[in-house]
């Protein structure tokens, strides 16, 4: 009966760590989209509409804070993040084409480097039309020598 015991144990442990674990990353990803929303000049203020009485000067100052937040920390590690990715694609797309023009390793698997080559380029052009959409003159940055 231990056995059964401790695999239930074990099974009911990794059910509510995954849960707990989706939780926190849906309100995480919440937040961000709210931030982002809020920035872009999307539709803040009706996403979130909690109305307690008695406490909407506390949901106000709580919402300025979770903008100082917001603005001091979790922008630029989402930043960070993103330059790290990025940096190691470019850096994945390197050692692919060093391992491509090895002949024995090419033929070996041709349509793993045919399809990780798509993926990168998908991935690349999907970060490129980001910022196309982000920068405030994009038409400009579209044709700017330096930002291609």
């Amino acid at each position: 009966i231990v056995p059964m015991l401790t695999r239930t144990t074990s099974l009911l442990t990794s059910i509510a760590s995954g849960a707990a674990s989706t939780v926190g990353w849906f309100f995480f990803a919440m937040l961000v989209a709210y931030f982002i929303l809020a920035e872009s000049g999307g539709i803040p203020g009706r996403m979130i509409s909690l109305r307690f009485p008695g406490y909407t000067e506390d949901m106000s100052k709580f919402g300025r804070y979770l903008n100082g937040i917001w603005n001091a920390f979790l922008r630029g590690q989402l930043t960070i993040i993103f330059i790290t990715v990025v940096v190691y694609i470019i850096l994945l797309s390197i050692l692919l084409v060093m391992l491509e023009s090895v002949n024995s390793i090419r033929l070996g698997n041709p349509q793993l480097f045919k399809a990780l080559e798509w993926v990168i380029t998908i991935i690349f052009t999907i970060e490129y039309l980001l910022r196309i959409w982000a920068t405030p003159k994009p038409f400009r940055y579209i044709f700017s020598c330096i930002y291609i």
